[in-house]
This record gives structure tokens, sequence and C-alpha cells, in this order.
């Protein structure tokens, strides 16, 4: 009887779709096609022709509650549908952030986050203030040379804050 009673209440929306749009007569088929299915499901839980008439009316009235229902109160049942997959669709797919980088993505450092290594600029210092020029990123390093043909990597996991401690010292930028 569940089934037949879901059925009810989707073409009770989908006609009443029907109703609220201006092109919606397909809305209004679907809605009599539904309806159809959940009384010939109906009829067949109960027994068919031979049913108890009393059982099938109070049947069949559940399924005229739900039409006069949605028809009263239809645009509150698409409100809460809304509400409803909206924190379905928050609880399968997580928490949007909205442009918002997670925390997860932005840094790590010492805390144990990790550096997104594309947010090193091209050209970094030493500890002696000489340039070193980034020559590609690889994932999560980055490699770096120097004027004197020196060639460094830089591991996300070796950035704190705006420095990197490397096999060449400490690396910052600005």
């Amino acid at each position: 009887m569940t089934l037949a009673y879901i059925l009810s209440f989707l073409g009770m929306l989908s006609w009443q779709w029907g109703v609220h749009n201006l092109q919606g007569m397909a809305g209004k088929i679907v809605g009599i096609i539904l309806l159809a299915a959940a009384v010939i499901k109906t009829l067949s839980a109960v027994g068919g022709r031979y049913a108890d008439k009393k059982e099938l009316l109070f049947k069949l009235g559940v399924h005229a509650f739900i039409w006069i229902a949605g028809m009263f109160l239809y645009d509150y049942i698409i409100g809460l549908l809304i509400i409803a997959g909206m924190l379905i669709g928050i609880n399968i797919f997580g928490n949007f952030s909205f442009g918002q980088k997670s925390q997860n993505y932005d840094e790590r450092g010492t805390d144990g986050r990790e550096f997104d290594i594309s947010h090193i600029p091209v050209i970094v210092y030493d500890d002696g203030n000489r340039q070193w020029k980034r020559r590609d990123i690889y994932g999560d390093r980055a490699v770096y040379y120097n004027d004197n043909g020196e060639e460094v990597t830089i591991y996300s996991a070796q950035v704190s804050g705006n420095t990197a401690h490397t096999s060449a010292g400490t690396l910052h930028w600005y």
C-alpha cells in the first residue's frame, strides 16, 4: 500500500505542477497516469472486485485526501521538498564553501595541513638573498634553480608560512 500512496503523491505533485505551469499539460497527463496506477495498485492490494467495500473506500479516501491536501498545500509541499533536497545534498556532498578554499587545501606546514605548492611565487630567495627561479611544478613539489646552476626541490611538507626549509637552506618569498 505504501507504493500506491507514493504513486498517488507523485501523481498529485505532477498534476499540480501542470496546473501551476503555463505549459503543464504533460504534468497533468503524468499525474492522471500515476493516479490510475495508484488506484490499480490499491485495488489489487485489497483483493480486486472481491475486496471489502469499507476497506476499499477508506484506502481510496486516503488517495482523495492526498490530492485535496496537495491542492491547498502545493506551494508548502514544494518548499519542504526543496529544503529536504538541499539537506540531503549537503549531507551527501558535504558543506559547500562557495568560492572559499577549505582549510585542508590551503596550507600544510608544521600543523600537518597540505600547502598548495602553486601558491609559491616564481622567484624565491635564500638566506643570502640570492634569487631562485621556478623551473616547474610536479604535484606536491616544485623545482627551483639559481644562476650558479644549483637546483633545489621544495616539497609541500617543507612549507611553513612564507618560508620553506630545504636542502639548500631556508628559502623565503614575499
